[in-house]
């Protein structure tokens, strides 16, 4: 009933006391119980509690380790808890690893629910590392495996992540909002405020990411979604809003309320413990400094972008740094290092196939 509510801490509590209730029926039903702990406080960002409850489910997932397939279900799951972790504090390489593992123990446990949720964060990590083959292939078959296991959340949110990827791809607009349609209608069968959420952030990038579109039909996404989001304690979903409004209101030539979205995507992302998305932010800073002709800042902004990003290997979000500072040397009248950023993203984008 609480989690209905959105009521994440008194969800925590009500799972930390039935925990004590259940140590008479064994580690395995004290495990079950600390597995979807870990998971509200996934949701609900509670750092300090989440990440006592990772510590906790490692130690419990080797004690229940018999070899049975019940224990490998429990290492895959332990796996894309810690893979979510990853992303959320922005360690690439061990969220790659561990999607990867969360798939493989999916497989060889033959648990179809669990493997599209699994297919899901692999497509989404390979998504954000620019291997948009790959990305599209594990997305497909998350989707079409979550609507055979009747999982329209987890099918709604493979679709709404395909739709992502073809906004960065040259997905056609109408595609993508027929595509996000029918993500509205599976959020709506499973009653998934958060899928509803993200689904109106991407209708208000779309105009962004086409280039063309109703900017004010974008703005009126973005405020039926924040007080869904707000009221439901998505506090990722509030911070990528507040991001995406920074670069609608960029679009629009409005530097001082896109600072102030801008602003307020940071904190979240600090108050929050949250790593992935500051770069992306400051790349968008970058943009803001850049239109409005304050070239020496957009430069130092998009240096630190590109860093951050290349560390994290956010190879789509690094090219378009290295690509607006080949824009800023072209203003600043430095031919020879636009020429050879262009050469770099160019190089960079031919990596991974954009």
């Amino acid at each position: 009933v609480a989690l209905d509510r959105y009521a994440h801490a008194e969800a925590a509590g009500h799972l930390t006391s039935a925990m004590a209730l259940a140590e008479r029926g064994g580690d395995a039903a004290v495990h079950s119980l600390l597995a979807e702990r870990e998971r509200v406080n996934r949701l609900a960002r509670r750092m300090d509690e989440w990440e006592e409850d990772l510590a906790r489910l490692a130690q419990s997932v080797e004690h229940l380790d018999d070899g049975s397939r019940d224990a490998a279900l429990r290492q895959g799951q332990l796996a894309l808890a810690r893979h979510h972790y990853a992303v959320w504090v922005g360690h690439k390489e061990d969220s790659a690893r561990h999607a990867t593992d969360a798939v493989r123990l999916a497989r060889a446990v033959d648990h179809p629910a669990f493997t599209a949720e699994a297919l899901l964060r692999l497509g989404t990590d390979r998504w954000e590392e620019g291997r948009f083959e790959e990305a599209w292939t594990s997305l497909e078959e998350a989707y079409q495996t979550a609507l055979l296991a009747d999982l329209p959340a987890v099918a709604a949110h493979s679709l709404e992540t395909q739709m992502q990827l073809l906004m960065f791809h040259g997905g056609s607009a109408a595609r993508i909002l027929e595509g996000l349609s029918r993500c509205t209608e599976l959020y709506s069968a499973a009653q998934d405020e958060s899928g509803k959420v993200r689904t109106l952030n991407k209708l208000l990038y779309v105009p962004v990411a086409q280039g063309v579109g109703d900017y004010h039909e974008a703005q009126a996404y973005f405020e039926q979604a924040l007080p869904i989001a707000q009221r439901i304690g998505d506090y990722a979903a509030e911070m990528l809003l507040e991001r995406n409004a920074g670069l609608l209101y960029t679009c629009q030539g409005d530097a001082i309320l896109a600072g102030v979205h801008f602003d307020r995507a940071t904190a979240l992302s600090i108050a929050h413990k949250e790593a992935w998305t500051r770069p992306i932010v400051e790349n968008y800073v970058g943009f803001s400094l850049l239109q409005q002709g304050r070239l020496s800042e957009a430069g130092a902004c998009q240096m630190r972008a590109a860093t951050q990003l290349r560390e994290q290997q956010t190879h789509l979000w690094m090219v378009k740094a290295i690509t607006a500072l080949g824009w800023i040397a072209f203003y600043s009248g430095d031919w020879r290092e636009a020429e050879a950023r262009a050469t770099e993203s160019i190089a960079e984008s031919e990596a991974f196939s954009e």
